[in-house]
């Protein structure tokens, strides 16, 4: 990566952290933002669709990632990332519930690709980080030859440690920047 996207990256984790210290529920990463890093960190990023806009021809594509707000257009919500492979569709949900989407369910029945998703939650209830863990999944299966769910990261899966996971999050980030 260049220098110029490596300080671009660098400010990007500096406002991220000055974020975390405000520790406001209230304070959540916004489409723009999520859009504005993955795009600068992942090569085969596709963008930040609302649940009721995802493009249709993001299906053709063979190996991609994306992320979905849940929420309809205009509104804030929560953040899945979907990863796109050659024979399998990663739907990875932070909380760890987001398969029962319908908007979700319509786009993936339009393909013939078997669909995963993860169903343990990563990130506590009363996080409002799910866009940083999209973001971590779009860099790690950006340069990520295998397409399980469990490759490579690991997380707290008991659910009194959830909280700890947002540090790991930024942790797992802040090493991707250092690789890039």
């Amino acid at each position: 990566m260049g220098g110029g996207k490596k300080r671009k990256m660098k400010r990007f984790m500096v406002r991220i952290k000055k974020m975390k210290k405000m520790n406001s529920r209230a304070l959540g990463l916004t489409n723009k933002f999520v859009e504005s890093f993955c795009e600068i960190a992942c090569k085969n990023f596709q963008g930040v669709f609302m649940q009721d806009q995802i493009p249709i021809h993001l299906l053709k594509k063979k190996n991609a990632t994306f992320i979905v707000n849940l929420l309809y257009h205009g509104n804030l919500g929560h953040f899945v990332s979907v990863v796109l492979r050659p024979k399998k569709i990663l739907l990875i949900d932070s909380l760890g519930f987001s398969l029962n989407d319908p908007h979700l369910q319509h786009f993936f029945s339009k393909s013939s690709r078997r669909v995963y998703s993860n169903k343990t939650p990563i990130q506590h209830f009363f996080s409002n980080q799910c866009g940083l863990y999209c973001i971590l999944f779009c860099m790690h299966y950006d340069d990520c030859k295998k397409s399980s769910l469990s490759h490579g990261l690991k997380f707290h899966r008991d659910p009194d440690k959830l909280k700890k996971n947002d540090v790991l999050c930024s942790v797992y980030i802040s090493r991707k920047i250092n690789k890039l």
